[in-house]
């Protein structure tokens, strides 16, 4: 079983902090998170996506890990 990167748990709290009863963000949302256009979220290939119909969303807990990983 895959051990959790160091400092998710704190990423995962601060997210849900910021959007509280949300399970995912929009690609707006997830920019601004980051400090980045949106279209650079959609050029990242990276970033955890769930695609319902036409929209994309980001999970908060994917957004989280892919974070932690980072650092």
């Amino acid at each position: 079983m895959a051990r959790e990167k160091e400092g998710y748990r704190e990423l995962l709290a601060r997210l849900y902090e910021m959007f509280p009863g949300r399970l995912v963000l929009t690609r707006e949302e997830t920019a601004r998170v980051l400090g980045c256009s949106v279209k650079s979220v959609q050029r990242n290939a990276t970033i955890p996506t769930v695609k319902m119909g036409h929209l994309v969303r980001v999970p908060i807990d994917g957004l989280a890990r892919w974070l932690a990983g980072r650092g």
